[in-house]
């Protein structure tokens, strides 16, 4: 009699543990389907803006810019060098991009982020505008992991773009300048000692 108490029992926890392993495996399929799911559908009004580097903006600071038909601007600066770049990124990319917004929980995170104990530092904030809300993340020296999810998605796709896209191309604008203070129509005296000092060894 106590035998077969036993074997029902041992029935019985084997059932359960079999609950248990299916329930499991359900609950992990699920958390994994959406976090890799994709949006399809991206708000016509979409648009994204990350900016970030040095706190003090003549040390170097980049701005992109990104709207739902794919069009992104790039703005590079570094001292009095300036560089603006254009590229066009896929539905797909777009759609990407977005996806990584919403599944991170962007609206839900705090306005700004910020290590106290660090003076200057790095400074970004990324921007989202989506069915008619807008909402901004200021960072000072310090990131929240989803945010940082984010920003690696941006920058992987611009990467994919320019593997250069950071990089400002001061000799092209160095020689440009030689040639306008030779003919002397834009730059002159003061202006071109300048400038010829900014583009020495470049």
């Amino acid at each position: 009699m106590s035998s077969q108490k036993g074997l029902s029992n041992l029935f019985i926890l084997i059932g359960l543990l079999v609950v248990i392993a299916f329930t499991g495996a359900i609950y992990y399929t699920f958390i994994a389907s959406s976090q890799n799911k994709k949006v399809e559908r991206v708000p016509n009004d979409f648009e994204a803006r990350y900016s970030w580097g040095a706190c003090h903006t003549e040390w170097g600071r980049n701005d992109l810019k990104i709207n739902k038909e794919g069009n992104t601007e790039l703005a590079l600066s570094s001292g009095f060098f300036k560089e603006n770049k254009k590229y066009s990124f896929s539905p797909q990319e777009i759609a990407e991009i977005y996806g990584s917004f919403v599944q991170n929980n962007f609206f839900s995170l705090n306005s700004e982020y910020r290590d106290k104990n660090i003076i200057d530092g790095d400074c970004s904030t990324l921007t989202l505008k989506a069915n008619g809300k807008s909402y901004e993340v200021a960072m000072i020296n310090q990131s929240p992991n989803q945010a940082v999810k984010i920003t690696e998605k941006l920058l992987q796709i611009l990467k994919s773009k320019d593997s250069n896209y950071s990089k400002i191309n001061k000799k092209q604008l160095c020689d440009e300048i030689k040639v306008a203070c030779v003919t002397g129509k834009e730059y002159k005296g003061a202006s071109c000692d300048f400038w010829n000092k900014s583009c020495e060894g470049i």
